[in-house]
């Protein structure tokens, strides 16, 4: 069978090109749909996973964090995992670094994506408290 081995030669290819589109920067999110912006520190540093990279942070509270219903509930402190395509990670990030993640809420699909990730200073102080929303 002459064209089998044709055919194996281009599953590299082809698998590249997956991995490549998995790893490109999300779209901005969509009119009307929250974004947030936040402050962490990294409690587990990236790890690939299927779709891309997944990254632990312990962030600060979000006070006006908005639920499904449209309603201001704040979300405390919390670790979280945030999953981003490869090239919004920046390189060589460790456990106890400062980290700040911008990322849209859009409650129709549902689907949490993440649009930046930085790096802050080594002396950034962060808070970890309960979100101050409006009927917490």
């Amino acid at each position: 069978m002459k064209g089998r081995p044709v055919h194996r030669a281009f599953r590299p290819a082809t698998l590249l090109l997956l991995l490549a589109a998995c790893s490109a920067p999300p779209p901005p999110a969509p009119a009307g749909v929250p974004v947030y912006v936040v402050r962490g520190e990294i409690v587990q540093p990236p790890s690939t996973v299927v779709a891309g990279t997944q990254v632990l942070v312990r962030h600060e509270a979000i006070d006006d964090f908005v639920d499904a219903t449209g309603k201001v509930v704040g979300m405390d402190a919390m670790v979280m995992p945030f999953e981003v395509a490869t090239t919004l990670v920046p390189r060589g990030l460790a456990v106890g670094d400062k980290v700040e993640v911008r990322f849209s809420m859009d409650w129709k699909e549902p689907r949490l994506r993440v649009e930046r990730i930085e790096r802050l200073p080594v002396g950034t102080a962060l808070e970890f408290r309960a979100a101050r929303a409006a009927g917490k």
